[in-house]
């Protein structure tokens, strides 16, 4: 089985994968990201890109578009 090459690390209270040269990793799931998956967030060095929102949206605006409301279970 291959090593994980990222940690998960809590920076500003958000949960973000790190790489071993300090880069951060949007957090998708507990799987780690792969070379085609991961969205870089920003480095230890530079902290969290301050434009966050701007390059989320189209994940988030995505993922809104794709979400369709269940039906729930009846109350007896």
């Amino acid at each position: 089985m291959p090593s994980n090459p990222y940690q998960r690390v809590i920076v500003n209270g958000i949960p973000v994968w790190k790489d071993a040269e300090g880069r951060f990793y949007y957090y998708q799931s507990s799987t780690p990201p792969t070379a085609d998956n991961r969205i870089q967030i920003g480095t230890e060095a530079t902290g969290l890109n301050p434009d966050l929102k701007s390059l989320l949206d189209p994940y988030l605006r995505s993922y809104r578009e794709m979400a369709a409301s269940r039906a729930r279970a009846a109350k007896n």
